[in-house]
């Protein structure tokens, strides 16, 4: 979560900045992003081993920990820099993280059943 915050505090700041350039946040997003995804994947890796989730939920921490190999390295080398690379980093990591929390959520819902019987609404 550290990693996850400094990366996205280059977000937070571009916003409210979008024409700055200093170096100390460049160096923030150089670090956060990276790192961050690096230790995702690793955990990702962790969770598929362990095989305490269920089918495809299991394999959704690895899908979102291979964003920075996927999106941001070979992506850069079959499309360079341009605005059709923009879209697959996006949507990638929109899909991802959307999918990380619908495996969490439905993961508690079934660990609720399971530890009270039936679920009550």
């Amino acid at each position: 979560m550290t990693l996850l915050t400094v990366g996205n505090s280059w977000n937070i700041y571009s916003i409210i900045d979008p024409t700055c350039n200093t170096t100390f946040f460049y160096v923030l997003d150089s670090i956060g992003w990276p790192f961050d995804n690096l230790f995702m994947l690793a955990t990702g890796i962790a969770i598929v081993s362990a095989k305490q989730l269920e089918a495809w939920k299991r394999f959704i921490p690895l899908f979102v920990g291979m964003w920075f190999p996927v999106t941001v390295v070979i992506t850069r080398v079959i499309f360079d820099s341009s605005d059709i690379e923009l879209l697959i980093v996006s949507l990638y990591s929109i899909m991802g993280w959307s999918l990380l929390g619908l495996t969490v959520y439905l993961s508690a819902k079934e660990k609720e059943v399971g530890q009270y019987g039936l679920m009550h609404s």
